[in-house]
């Protein structure tokens, strides 16, 4: 990994239903104890609904290109304890020297 590992997560992926037919997220364990830079930044915002500003908590996490991670995998974070959700993952292209996976994470909840 390039940048710097501020924590370990652990990759959970997976999805069932419920007696009622609804879907809910299964804790697969997908990996675990991957170095990760999770950088959180918070978000103010207003919907059209309201004028009251809204918060919310998203993140920027780096990890080594290669790893097996998917977009709407949770990530969880094992030094806060706080787990996310893949928004968006991206790899930059660089023929020299290879970078990190990129990708954005929402707060879950």
């Amino acid at each position: 990994m390039i940048s710097r590992a501020t924590t370990t997560i652990t990759v959970y992926r997976g999805e069932s239903t419920d007696e009622y037919g609804d879907p809910t997220d299964n804790d697969n364990v997908v990996a675990s104890g991957i170095p990760a830079s999770i950088l959180e930044q918070t978000v103010k915002a207003w919907t059209e609904v309201s004028t009251l500003p809204r918060s919310f908590r998203w993140a920027k996490m780096r990890v080594t290109n290669g790893t097996d991670i998917r977009q709407n995998d949770r990530i969880y974070d094992e030094r806060t304890g706080e787990t996310w959700t893949i928004v968006q993952i991206s790899a930059r292209a660089n023929p020299v020297r290879g970078t990190d996976l990129r990708v954005d994470l929402e707060m879950m909840g």
